[in-house]
């Protein structure tokens, strides 16, 4: 690697897929998630074997049915 630095230098992104969007303001609940500049990375998720039995990319839609 011809580095003389023990060190390694990394980087990571965060992706997320929106499956709806809710536009009704009597339907919104805004809560904090646990601390302004917390990565998204640390916050605890329950895994949920229902949604992930369910999920299937891409989305069946006509411009991915033509590719």
């Amino acid at each position: 690697m011809k580095t003389n630095s023990n060190e390694i230098k990394v980087s990571y992104r965060h992706e997320a897929f929106v499956l709806g969007l809710e536009t009704d303001k009597e339907k919104i609940l805004v809560k904090d998630f646990g601390g302004f500049g917390k990565d998204m990375g640390d916050v605890e998720v329950t895994y949920n074997p229902i949604f992930w039995n369910n999920f299937s990319l891409p989305p069946e839609t006509a411009f991915y049915k033509k590719v």
